[in-house]
């Protein structure tokens, strides 16, 4: 069972990085540590919700975030 858990574990953090990844290259005009704080933000709000934090959510809640700031 444990080696399972860390196997799940495992491919979420995996799945996260390319996630983050993504973002880093998408919005690679912007400087690192605001996509590091729209990621840290979207997982936060995530929390706070009370939903999963999945990448695929923190992706879209951190991209919304990006898009504006690319903008201004």
């Amino acid at each position: 069972m444990l080696a399972s858990a860390q196997r799940k574990n495992g491919q979420v953090e995996a799945r996260m990085l390319a996630m983050a990844d993504g973002l880093f290259n998408e919005f690679d005009e912007l400087p690192v540590k605001v996509v590091f704080e729209a990621i840290s933000s979207a997982r936060r709000t995530l929390r706070l919700q009370r939903s999963p934090a999945t990448p695929t959510a923190v992706e879209q809640l951190a991209r919304g975030r990006l898009a504006c700031m690319q903008r201004a």
